[in-house]
């Protein structure tokens, strides 16, 4: 069986679908970052539930999470089209 790196999978993707998963993944660092705060809630932090969140609020989480996402597919198309370099060799 033939493993397929992260990076490999990355530069298979098409345009549309490398939007998808980052849009997605943008997603998922917003719920996992409202998830910590509502647990931090439990171990005492200071009460506030998502009601209390403003419109403005939301908007300003929800266009970061599209910007991040527009950026992320960027830099794909860049990295696709021989602009950036990924240097996989390098260590930690």
């Amino acid at each position: 069986m033939h493993r397929v790196s992260v990076i490999d999978w990355l530069w298979l993707l098409t345009p549309v679908t490398i939007s998808v998963f980052f849009l997605l993944l943008n997603f998922a660092i917003l719920a996992g970052a409202i998830a910590a705060g509502q647990m931090l809630q439990r171990f005492g932090g200071p009460l506030m539930s998502l009601k209390s969140i403003s419109l403005s609020e939301w908007l300003f989480a929800l266009s970061t999470v599209t910007v991040n996402a527009a950026i992320s597919v960027a830099g794909w198309a860049l990295w696709k089209s021989g602009w950036l370099t990924l240097n996989i060799t390098g260590g930690a």
